[in-house]
């Protein structure tokens, strides 16, 4: 081998070198670029979610208002009904 191929050879090495190791960090900013794609994309749904579990809470504190008076109605009325109840021999 003449000086002329062993020069051509190495750079034709050198290039090779260099092709893999530019398709590796190609390859590696892909994937960042896809992780940084699914954290936004479960950011997101945590945010979403977040706001659906809010609203589910506010419904249930709007119905839980309510519901406690129904309550405490319920129960004056049974305690109004067993106060006016004549125990056996306790009336005239």
């Amino acid at each position: 081998m003449n000086t002329v191929q062993i020069i051509a050879a190495v750079t034709a090495f050198i290039g090779l070198l260099a092709a893999i190791i530019a398709g590796a960090w190609l390859n590696q900013r892909g994937h960042e670029n896809t992780q940084r794609g699914l954290e936004r994309q479960m950011e997101a749904f945590r945010n979403e979610i977040t706001a659906t579990m809010n609203a589910l809470r506010a419904d249930v504190r709007a119905d839980i208002g309510p519901l406690k008076q129904t309550v405490e109605k319920i129960d004056r009325q049974l305690e109004a009904i067993v106060s006016r109840l004549i125990l056996p021999g306790k009336g005239d």
